[in-house]
């Protein structure tokens, strides 16, 4: 999603991506932020540490949007190219 769109392909962000691959999230809004959690699941030997993110509503939508379109993209394509096979 983030090469797809430049307002969030900024290299200064990719050293706090992070993978939340087998992590129990849950997202909860508190006055005018966002608070997404993620718990490991099957976390390494001796670590259960959750990751948490605030972010404001107003950038928590655009990322969503900018997250649904994507994936809307690219179930289209992946339905075209079943259908041209």
């Amino acid at each position: 999603m983030l090469r797809s769109d430049a307002a969030l392909n900024d290299a200064s962000l990719l050293g706090a991506a992070e993978s939340l691959d087998h992590c129990l999230v849950r997202g909860y809004v508190h006055g005018t932020n966002a608070i997404v959690i993620g718990e490991p699941t099957e976390p390494p030997v001796g670590t259960r540490t959750p990751h948490v993110a605030v972010v404001s509503l107003h950038d928590f939508q655009a990322i969503v949007t900018a997250a649904a379109h994507y994936w809307e993209e690219v179930q289209r394509d992946t339905r075209l190219n079943t259908l041209n096979r």
